[in-house]
């Protein structure tokens, strides 16, 4: 059939040149260039996939690496001495009088993960060393925040105590009655 085709052809030398290149086009690309091409494709539909992965891995390491700072603010022992010896040592630094540290016996049940040792301060300071004392004592390693402030009317010379009316800066008029509520924070014994 193939030679009888030829035979009736009169460039046939042209068409047994052309034609196994053509076969050759045909079974190349249907054989090798479409998978290929295929493959090609595969991969960079994976790469899109994975760079938009990556972003989102990037994003829970930087997570990862916040939780582990706040694990070990939470993790470290701590309890009602070691916080009052931490407060008394810091209101030293900070010249603010503390006249009374009591237990607080209320505990926060809003989050169940975290347990609280919390204690009340009776004070007796200006605004500057409120504020050097609440500074340092938030800036704790251990996770500690101050609850709660009030501040009263200023005390009278009369009212100062003691140790209060040896400091200049500490005139009748600038010294308040201040109350604080201090809680030491602390990962729950059936937490995560």
């Amino acid at each position: 059939m193939i030679d009888d085709f030829l035979q009736k052809t009169k460039h046939r030398r042209l068409i047994i040149m052309v034609a196994p290149i053509l076969g050759g086009f045909f079974l190349g690309g249907n054989f090798v260039v479409k998978p290929c091409l295929v493959k090609i494709n595969k991969v960079k539909t994976d790469m899109s996939g994975l760079s938009q992965k990556e972003s989102a891995f990037t994003h829970i390491a930087a997570y990862e690496q916040k939780i582990d700072i706040y694990k070990q603010k939470l993790s470290k022992e701590g309890d009602k001495s070691w916080l009052i010896e931490q407060l008394n040592a810091i209101a030293d630094k900070t010249k603010f009088s503390i006249l009374s540290i009591n237990p607080d016996e209320k505990k926060s049940s809003s989050v169940d993960y975290f347990d609280r040792i919390s204690v009340k301060i009776e004070a007796e300071g200006n605004f500057h060393q409120l504020g050097e004392f609440v500074s340092q004592v938030e800036s704790l390693e251990q996770f500690i925040k101050i609850l709660s402030i009030e501040i009263d009317k200023p005390i009278q010379s009369s009212e100062l105590g003691e140790g209060l009316e040896e400091r200049p800066s500490n005139k009748p008029g600038d010294i308040y009655n201040i109350n604080l509520t201090v809680g030491l924070f602390g990962v729950a014994k059936g937490g995560p």
